[in-house]
This record gives C-alpha cells, sequence and structure tokens, in this order.
C-alpha cells in the first residue's frame, strides 16, 4: 500500500477591517493531505495560498495525531 493523498483547491475570500474602512480580499489555496502507511496515526497537510487581490501569498504544512 502506498500513500494516500487527498488534494485541494479553494478560493478563501473575505474583508479585513482597519480604521473603520472595510478593503475585500480573495486567494487561491492549493494543498493536499496525505498519510503515509509508516505512520498511521499521523495526517499531514501541505498548503500554498497566492494573492488574487488583497492578500498574501504563503506557504504551509502541518500534521495531525489521531489518537
Amino acid at each position: 500500500e502506498g500513500i494516500d493523498f487527498t488534494p485541494f483547491i479553494a478560493v478563501p475570500l473575505g474583508w479585513n477591517i482597519y480604521n473603520k474602512k472595510a478593503d475585500g480580499f480573495v486567494q487561491i489555496a492549493l494543498g493536499t493531505m496525505f498519510r503515509v502507511p509508516e505512520s498511521e496515526k499521523f495526517q499531514y497537510v501541505v498548503e500554498a495560498g497566492f494573492d488574487v487581490t488583497h492578500s498574501y501569498s504563503y506557504i504551509a504544512g502541518g500534521a495531525t495525531y489521531f489518537h
């Protein structure tokens, strides 16, 4: 059995409010969640977000432990 991948794409959007002024933002996020057979109690995620309007670009990763 190999690595189990679950890819995803998202379009986060929202509003920043600063000094009584609201600005909308939009991003595109691409990533995957995956499990490795050798560590079945862990699920990992890798994600990259790209600025579309008034936002930040980023790279993120993490792990979840299932008890």
